[in-house]
């Protein structure tokens, strides 16, 4: 904290390239580029939105400072530093008044007789409906309409609003669309899809003073 104080006082100027996926928490992001902004306010910050597979390659080519992921991914601890930040689970989501919000109990074979709304084969949660429907989805489904995958968080929110849809998304992802209003969550068995989102960079740049006062406002976020 003393080093990185004494560079506010020198005047630590410069960018931070923040890579994330679109799944990682939007309040504790946002809350770290407010903290940083107020600690280091000459440093330019630059968060982009990428799939995992870019977000990785630019990370090891260096064009990316710090990657919020999933830890999933599999890297190099040679060259790579893991820091844990969160537990992130799956939200299933219906419109307000969707005939399966009054329950408060439901299947697996239940939920996958409804029509989804799939998000890219990329993401963590994909594989994980897939297979869930793949096992609990029998051919005699009610005339629910065929599944559709839909790149855009706003696009498949707003599919889930209009349709008796269900759509899986990340559970600090879904606070927010249920504060909008118009959809609220669905009683699920379990969670499709556990597990901590981390920071990612080089073993190189452990020195930079930016980077580690970014890491330090997303933990103080986080906190």
């Amino acid at each position: 904290v003393q080093e990185d104080l004494a560079g506010v006082d020198a005047g630590i100027a410069g960018e931070l390239r923040v890579g994330a996926l679109s799944l990682f928490s939007p309040q504790a992001l946002a809350g770290a580029v407010e903290r940083m902004r107020r600690l280091l306010p000459q440093v330019f910050i630059h968060v982009q939105m990428h799939p995992l597979d870019v977000l990785h390659e630019q990370l090891r080519e260096g064009r990316l400072d710090v990657m919020l992921a999933h830890a999933e991914l599999r890297v190099d601890l040679n060259t790579v530093e893991v820091v844990p930040l969160y537990e992130e689970h799956s939200t299933i989501l219906a419109r307000t008044g969707h005939p399966l919000r009054r329950r408060k109990r439901l299947g697996w074979a239940e939920l996958a007789q409804q029509a989804w709304v799939l998000p890219p084969p990329q993401t963590p949660l994909r594989p994980m409906i897939d297979r869930m429907l793949a096992l609990h989805r029998s051919g005699d489904r009610a005339d629910t309409g065929p599944d559709v995958q839909i790149d855009s968080l706003l696009t498949a929110f707003a599919l889930t609003v209009r349709t008796d849809m269900l759509w899986a998304i990340a559970s600090h992802m879904a606070v927010n669309f249920i504060a909008h209003g118009g959809v609220a969550e669905v009683a699920a068995p379990a969670s499709l899809v556990r597990g901590p989102f981390c920071a990612f960079h080089l073993r190189e740049d452990q020195a930079n003073a930016v980077l580690r006062s970014f890491l330090d406002c997303l933990r103080d976020e986080l906190a």
